[in-house]
């Protein structure tokens, strides 16, 4: 079986596993090192991707864990399959700075030649609920209450 036939079902599973050994034995268990820069994150939490799918494929009827010699890691390894089962990856550090720089470029509406600076401001809400591992999704009720105090508070 190749990577792209992992299952989310799978991945879930290995993350489990990961989470009942701890990092540094999962990783002991399973021959693989840390991950540099691909980062798999699931419920607030950053798991080592290559680690991940090549546990993953364990859990595939029939199959037994992937060595971590036998695939490379990366964006495009991993990345893409874990992807496409609706996780979240991330490559790369992320610092302030490279998060001011992302906000910096973003695009955003303008209304009669001003910026609507609603867009930036609910960016940073959604990053501080993450930081604070809250709920990804709430009601608009509470979003508008929330971004609202925000907004009175700091102006």
């Amino acid at each position: 079986m190749s990577l792209g036939e992992i299952t989310r079902a799978a991945v879930l599973a290995a993350i489990a596993e990961y989470d009942e050994l701890g990092q540094d034995d999962f990783l002991a268990r399973y021959g693989f090192e840390r991950a540099r820069s691909c980062l798999l994150i699931h419920d607030g939490k950053a798991y080592d991707s290559k680690a991940i799918v090549g546990v993953a494929h364990g859990f595939l009827p029939g199959e037994g864990a992937l060595p971590a010699g036998y695939f490379s890691g990366g964006e495009a390894t991993v990345g893409r399959p874990l992807r496409r089962l609706g996780f979240t990856v991330q490559v790369g550090e992320l610092t302030i700075a490279s998060l001011v720089r992302l906000l910096a470029k973003l695009n955003v509406f303008y209304a009669g030649g001003l910026p609507a600076l609603y867009q930036p401001i609910l960016l940073l809400w959604a990053i501080s609920r993450a930081g604070r591992s809250e709920p990804r999704l709430v009601t608009w009720e509470t979003t508008q209450d929330e971004v609202s105090a925000l907004i009175e508070c700091y102006g």
